[in-house]
């Protein structure tokens, strides 16, 4: 049988960075992207009332597209999760993305 990836170990030795994602790995991640998750809607509950309140005409652009920079940023850390450290970082800069919306809610 011919394995069109290689073997495993030709792939493991290929980049010295990648290796498979293990699962405590990938359990923190996910634990740290639904935190996000659970926050993004709590904020998206108070920029909704905010809104319907009289918000800013330019708190709804720059609310949702600091949103979809998060929701990227955390995509970003699922795709890269067999890379040690990659995904911490991308987690890091979703994180920062969500303070930015409570500070953006605190301003209207």
């Amino acid at each position: 049988m011919n394995n069109p990836h290689g073997s495993p170990s030709e792939t493991a030795t290929a980049s010295p960075t990648a290796r498979p994602a293990g699962l405590p790995s990938l359990a923190g991640i996910a634990t740290w992207a639904l935190i996000l998750v659970l926050g993004g809607v709590a904020t998206s509950v108070f920029a909704v009332v905010a809104m319907i309140r009289g918000a800013p005409d330019w708190f709804f652009t720059v609310f949702t597209t600091t949103g979809i920079i998060g929701m990227l940023l955390t995509m970003m850390a699922f795709a890269t999760a067999r890379f040690r450290g990659i995904p911490w970082l991308f987690l890091i800069a979703s994180t920062i993305t969500l303070l930015v919306a409570f500070m953006l809610i605190s301003l209207t």
